[in-house]
């Protein structure tokens, strides 16, 4: 239930806790803690919302992609930094969709070694796939499928999701500091 209830956290508000610089994956010039304005000093450009508590921008290429639209949120509580989103925008090209779910994994296998654990729900099986060669094989892209895996680390959790229903897929990343 506490990882149902954290994606739908990362997908309802697109966001990732930030610790410390050194266990931040992506902005890794912006530290827990930060105002407000400390964060938009650190984020090239104009953010596309802002209230009193999030930050929210619009196609930054921190992660690469150029033909996707990414959506990264930050949260603030009592005027600091507690939380970074990346939500790659919902999108019918499912094979680009798990390349990006593919180089966030990687990044986050660099940093945190393998999940802690996986789950995949998808009538094919439920095996993880770990290669683009093997989820072409298994027909993954051609139906309806979500896979969650979860890091933990220096008092971190990190759920990474992909999710595709409807012929549209979308990836998530969320951070939740569990200390």
């Amino acid at each position: 239930m506490k990882r149902v209830s954290m994606l739908i956290l990362a997908g309802a508000l697109m966001l990732v806790g930030c610790s410390a610089k050194s266990d931040k994956l992506y902005f890794e010039n912006i530290a827990w803690g930060m105002t407000m304005e400390e964060v938009k000093a650190q984020v090239k450009g104009t953010p596309d919302s802002e209230g009193k508590m999030i930050l929210i921008y619009k196609n930054q290429s921190v992660l690469g992609s150029e033909n996707v639209e990414i959506t990264y949120t930050f949260g603030f509580d009592d005027g600091e930094l507690y939380a970074e989103g990346y939500r790659f925008e919902r999108t019918t090209d499912s094979i680009e969709a798990f390349g990006n779910y593919s180089r966030i994994k990687t990044d986050l296998i660099k940093k945190y070694g393998d999940p802690s654990e996986s789950k995949i729900d998808w009538s094919g099986g439920t095996q993880i796939p770990q290669s683009d060669k093997e989820v072409k094989e298994w027909g993954l892209l051609n139906s309806n499928f979500s896979i969650i895996e979860e890091w933990e680390k220096n008092g971190i959790e990190t759920l990474l999701g992909i999710d595709s229903r409807g012929g549209e897929t979308t990836v998530v990343m969320a951070q939740v500091v569990s200390e």
